[in-house]
């Protein structure tokens, strides 16, 4: 691992604040766009950097969806088409509750679709052309990140702990990170490399499509 310049950051804001300058260079923008938000808070978890790699044929949504419209496309993502009453009850909900209105912005949106018999079904999804990188900064306690960065595992395809570079070489030695699956990125003064790769998250939940709703606005 190469040292282009130590760089010394008194506070995580500041490793953050190099991190979003340097990011794009190891990013993969694949013919369309890359945008990077800061301090993402999806559930419980908040990334410190979050870059979504968005082609030019991926859907926008109106405006952020809420949690139950979330678990509802999940639900249908992962398990496929089903009956109504089927999801409402995967999803939590009081029978009759998705023949209220719930699924109105979903059909307007073209997200979903009703067949015969009561069957509903994804009709497009809204990651449809996106990639999400999380990202996790710490100073020195690696392995706090590591927790944090696991975490978002739940809603971005790769995930990474990124760190000055005296941490990222200790952290890169110890096999707990290295059979994660989470990546490390090593920031430099004036850019970042990746020191491992992160492996593909494939398992998402609900967070997934909250996460998108607030990556990606407009039609």
């Amino acid at each position: 691992m190469t040292s282009p310049g130590q760089a010394v950051f008194e506070y995580e804001v500041d490793l953050v604040r190099s991190l979003h300058q340097s990011l794009p260079s190891v990013i993969p923008a694949k013919r369309g766009t890359v945008k990077l938000t800061r301090e993402l808070a999806v559930g419980r978890a908040v990334a410190d950097l979050v870059a979504i790699c968005r082609t030019l044929k991926s859907p926008g949504i109106d405006s952020p969806l809420t949690t139950a419209e979330c678990v509802i496309l999940a639900s249908l993502r992962i398990h496929g088409q089903t009956r109504i009453d089927i999801l409402e009850s995967r999803c939590g909900l009081e029978r009759g509750d998705l023949r209220n209105g719930r699924l109105r912005r979903l059909e307007q949106n073209r997200f979903v679709q009703r067949g015969k018999g009561g069957m509903i079904q994804l009709a497009r999804r809204p990651d449809a052309g996106c990639t999400i990188h999380a990202i996790e900064a710490k100073l020195t306690d690696w392995r706090a990140g590591l927790r944090q960065a696991t975490a978002y595992r739940s809603f971005a395809d790769a995930c990474y702990l990124a760190m000055p570079g005296g941490g990222a070489n200790n952290a890169s030695r110890d096999d707990a990170l290295r059979s994660s699956g989470i990546g490390l990125l090593t920031v430099w003064q004036n850019c970042v490399e990746i020191a491992i790769h992160a492996e593909t998250a494939t398992e998402h939940d609900w967070r997934r499509e909250f996460a998108i709703s607030r990556l990606v606005p407009g039609s």
